[in-house]
């Protein structure tokens, strides 16, 4: 198994939970970026309203994921994160990069930010992307 620093700054499997083609999804910039610049690990988007993302397999939810998934990118409707980060400790992903809004108001960024650290540190998971939220 890689180690934890490796699984979040290079990653050999990145799934893009929300992935999509449609330009206008937060997930989009990510896998879009990833297709284009060449990156040489595998590329798993996670929707549940697709099945195929261009020429790639999407699957409904992490867990179906059939690899071991060393970094998540979470660009999901801001309803969905913690539940999605719950579900990446669950599937065992490595990392994480959650680049969805944390919510409308000071109070509620802070209750999910807290929520959101608290699950990472439950299920071992390494986090970037949640001091923009302050």
């Amino acid at each position: 198994m890689r180690k934890q620093p490796e699984r979040l700054f290079q990653p050999g499997t990145i799934a893009v939970i929300g992935g999509t083609m449609r330009e206008s999804s937060p997930a989009f910039p990510f896998l879009k970026n990833l297709l284009d610049k060449g990156y040489g690990g595998q590329i798993i988007p996670v929707n549940p309203k697709h099945r195929q993302v261009g020429e790639l397999t999407c699957y409904s939810a992490i867990a179906k994921v059939p690899v071991k998934v060393d970094l998540a990118i979470v660009a999901t409707p801001d309803y969905a994160v913690l539940k999605v980060v719950e579900e990446c400790g669950r599937a065992g992903v490595g990392g994480l990069i959650v680049a969805s809004s944390p919510g409308e108001n000071l109070t509620q960024k802070e209750a999910n930010r807290e929520a959101i650290s608290q699950l990472a540190r439950r299920y071992g998971m390494r986090l970037l992307g949640l001091r923009a939220w302050a």
